[in-house]
C-alpha cells in the first residue's frame, strides 16, 4: 500500500468525520480563527437577531446570519394552548405563531413542516374534528410549507379532515404521505409525495409512514382501507425527482426505524440520495432531549408531545457551496406569549376565539360521553347519584369550611374569567376539572340545569355522595368513598395514605400538562381535612 494512498485514505476519513460532527452536506468546518474574527467584528447581525441567537442559537457560527431557518414541529396531540390554570406553561400555536413571526421579523427567511398527530383522541369527537380544522388554518397563518399525517389523521378519517381546509381555505402547506398508493380513493388526491420549497436554500420535502404507524391505521376501521408501499422502494424515486440543496423527510416512524431506514437505503439503492433530516416520533418520555442523532451523515430529530417545543435548523451556505446545519430545540415558553395590549390583534388569538366561540354555540358541552363511577359500578342496584356539597354541610361542617374557603370551591369562577381564549365555562375539555362528576352519570350538565355542581367539591374526590346521605352509619359506603382510609386491620401507613390520595384523585387534573408544578406534599396542607389532618 503506497503513503500516498494511506495519506489521502486518512484525509478522507478526517474530512467525513468533520461532516458528520459539523453537520455539513459535505463540510468545511469553521475554524477558530475565523469564530473569533467574526466575534470580534460583531458580524452582521441586527440587534435583534443578535440577541436572539444569543438566547437560543448559540451554536449559531457567531456573527452570521442563516441562509435559511427550517422550523420543524409535531405530535401536538390537541394541545392548541396551555390550560392557564398556572404558570408558567409551555407550548400552544399562538406562541408558535409568535416564534415563527419574530424569526421572520429580524430578516430570517422560514421554512417550517409539521409531522402530523394534531389531534389526539381514541374515538373522533366532533370538538376533535374542530380542533384539527382550526389548526390547520393556523399553520397556514404561519406559511407552512409541508405537513405529514399519522394514525390519528386516519382515525377521522382523512378525507373528511382534510376536505373542508384543504379545498375551500387554500393553504399554504402541502399533505404529504409518499407511500399511500391509493391516494385517490383515500384521500381525492389532496395528498401528494412530496413537496420543494421556492426559496435560496431550496428544501425538499418528502413525508411517509413507517411500518409500526402502518399497522395501527390498518386496525382502524374504513370503508376503503389505505394501502401503502414499501419506503424503501418509493423514497429514493421522490428523492431523485426534487434534486433540492435540502432532503427533509417528515417520517411517521419511531427513532429505531428511522435508523434502519437509513442504514437499509443504500444496500436496496446505492445511487439514491439520502434525506439531510429526518423528523420522527418521539419516545414517550415527556421532553425530547434538544440534540439530533447523526446517523448516515443525515440528522434525525425528534420534538416531543404536545407541541411544546419546535426544531430548529439554522442553515449556512458555506463559501465552497456546501451546507452547514446547526440544530436547537427551543421552548414555546411565557417569551412568545402575545402582550396583553396586542392579543385583540393577534389573528392566532382571533382563530383561538373563534374556535372558543363555535364550541359553545354548538353546546358540545352535551355531547361529552358519561360513564359509571366506580361507586355506581360497586352498588349496582342503589341509586348512586352526585348530591352536591351543601349535602355534606350537616355533618361535616368543619371539612365543609375548609373546602369552602379553598380555590376548590371557586374553580367554575376561573373558567368564567379566563381570556386567551375566553368561553372556557363552555369547553368540555375544560370544564371536566372545575365542576362535580362532569365525567359520570348523574353529575354536572351545565349552568342552568346542574348549577349546584359548579366548583370542585367534595366528591370530586369521594365520588358520589347520595348512599353516605341517605345511610351515614353505614361503614360500606364509607370505605368506598374512601377506599384509601381501609378497615382497621389493612389501614395503609400514612405516607401510603398521601401517595394513594394524590395517585387515584389529584392527579386526574392536576397531571403535568395542565399544573406540572403540583406536589401533593406542598398543596395537601392548604385543604387538609379529617379528624388525624394537619392544615397549615
Amino acid at each position: 500500500m503506497s503513503l500516498v494512498f494511506v495519506v489521502v485514505a486518512l484525509a478522507l476519513v478526517l474530512a467525513i468525520g468533520a461532516a458528520i460532527t459539523t453537520g455539513c452536506f459535505p463540510a468545511k468546518p469553521q475554524t477558530q480563527d475565523q469564530d473569533q474574527n467574526q466575534k470580534a467584528n460583531g458580524g452582521d447581525l441586527p440587534a435583534g437577531l443578535k440577541d436572539l441567537a444569543a438566547k437560543h442559537f448559540s451554536n449559531w457560527p457567531a456573527g452570521r446570519k442563516p441562509d435559511l431557518v427550517l422550523v420543524l414541529s409535531g405530535e401536538q396531540h390537541g394541545y392548541t394552548q396551555p390550560c392557564g390554570c398556572t404558570k408558567p406553561l409551555v407550548g400552544g400555536l399562538e406562541r408558535r405563531y409568535n416564534f415563527i413571526k419574530l424569526l421572520r421579523d429580524t430578516g430570517l427567511p422560514v421554512v417550517a413542516a409539521d409531522l402530523g398527530d394534531m389531534y389526539a383522541t381514541e374515538k373522533l369527537s366532533e370538538q376533535a374534528m374542530m380542533k384539527f380544522g382550526m389548526t390547520l388554518k393556523a399553520l397556514t397563518l404561519m406559511d407552512y410549507s409541508a405537513i405529514c399525517v399519522g394514525d390519528h389523521e386516519f382515525r377521522i378519517p382523512l378525507i373528511d379532515g382534510l376536505a373542508n381546509t384543504v379545498l375551500n381555505d387554500k393553504p399554504s402547506f402541502k399533505i404529504l404521505v409518499a407511500n399511500l398508493t391509493n391516494k385517490g380513493d383515500v384521500a381525492a388526491n389532496l395528498v401528494e409525495d412530496g413537496t420543494v420549497t421556492n426559496t435560496n436554500v431550496k428544501v425538499g420535502f418528502v413525508g411517509t409512514v413507517g411500518k409500526s404507524v402502518e399497522e395501527q391505521i390498518l386496525k382502524l376501521p374504513f370503508a376503503i382501507k389505505p394501502r401503502f408501499g414499501d419506503n424503501a422502494q418509493v423514497l429514493p424515486e421522490v428523492m431523485q425527482k426534487q434534486n433540492p440543496d435540502i432532503r427533509v423527510l417528515l417520517y411517521q416512524g419511531t427513532p429505531e426505524e428511522a435508523k434502519n431506514l437509513l442504514t437499509g437505503l443504500p444496500k436496496l439503492a446505492p445511487k439514491a440520495p439520502l434525506p439531510h433530516v429526518i423528523l420522527c416520533l418521539s419516545p414517550p418520555e415527556s421532553d425530547p432531549s434538544g440534540e439530533t442523532t447523526i446517523i448516515a451523515n443525515c440528522q434525525v430529530a425528534h420534538v416531543g408531545h404536545k407541541g411544546k417545543y419546535v426544531g430548529v435548523f439554522g442553515i449556512f451556505r458555506e463559501p465552497d457551496g456546501s451546507l452547514l446545519l446547526k440544530y436547537n430545540q427551543v421552548k414555546l415558553d411565557d417569551e412568545f406569549e402575545t402582550p396583553k395590549d396586542k392579543a385583540a390583534d393577534s389573528p392566532v388569538m382571533k382563530l383561538l376565539e373563534g374556535y372558543s366561540k363555535d364550541v359553545k354555540d354548538k353546546k358540545l358541552i352535551n355531547q361529552w360521553p358519561k360513564v359509571m363511577h366506580q361507586m355506581q359500578v360497586t352498588f349496582p342496584k342503589e341509586k348512586v347519584a352526585y348530591v352536591g356539597s351543601e349535602a355534606c354541610k350537616n355533618c361535616h361542617n368543619a371539612e365543609f369550611q375548609i373546602w369552602d374557603t379553598s380555590k376548590h370551591a371557586d374553580a367554575f369562577t376561573a373558567l368564567e374569567n379566563a381570556k386567551r381564549p375566553s368561553n372556557r365555562q363552555f369547553d368540555p375539555e375544560c370544564v371536566r376539572c372545575h365542576v362535580v362528576g362532569f365525567d359520570y352519570e348523574t353529575g354536572y350538565l351545565d349552568e342552568q340545569r346542574t348549577p349546584k355542581f359548579k366548583g370542585v367539591g367534595c366528591e370530586n374526590c369521594h365520588g358520589p355522595g347520595s348512599l353516605h346521605v341517605n345511610h351515614p352509619k353505614d361503614e360500606k359506603f364509607q370505605l368506598a368513598m374512601s377506599p384509601w382510609k381501609r378497615k382497621k386491620q389493612d389501614r395503609l401507613p400514612d405516607n401510603k395514605v398521601e401517595i394513594a390520595i394524590d395517585s387515584t384523585t389529584c392527579q386526574k387534573c392536576h397531571d403535568l400538562d395542565n399544573d406540572p408544578y403540583f406536589k401533593f406534599k406542598d398543596f395537601w396542607p392548604k385543604i387538609a381535612h379529617g379528624p388525624n389532618a394537619k392544615k397549615k
